[in-house]
């Protein structure tokens, strides 16, 4: 059972990454990530996007506003 508050925070961002629209056993990717796609289109200037990239550069400008 999910309580903790960093379960729940993981968990609505799972949801949050589905496309509810899509037919799972159509398209399982789209049904599982379609939703994060759609709320981060690929960036100019970028080949490909990932939450791994965002979070990179997440931390990126949290370090240049540290050290800045």
């Amino acid at each position: 059972i999910c309580l903790t508050e960093a379960c729940v925070t993981v968990a609505s961002k799972i949801v949050e990454a589905l496309d509810r629209s899509a037919d799972p056993c159509q398209d399982f990717y789209q049904y599982a990530c379609g939703g994060w796609v759609r709320k981060n289109p690929l960036p100019d200037g970028r080949s490909r996007w990932s939450t791994f990239n965002s979070i990179w550069d997440q931390n990126q400008a949290v370090l240049k506003h540290l050290l800045g």
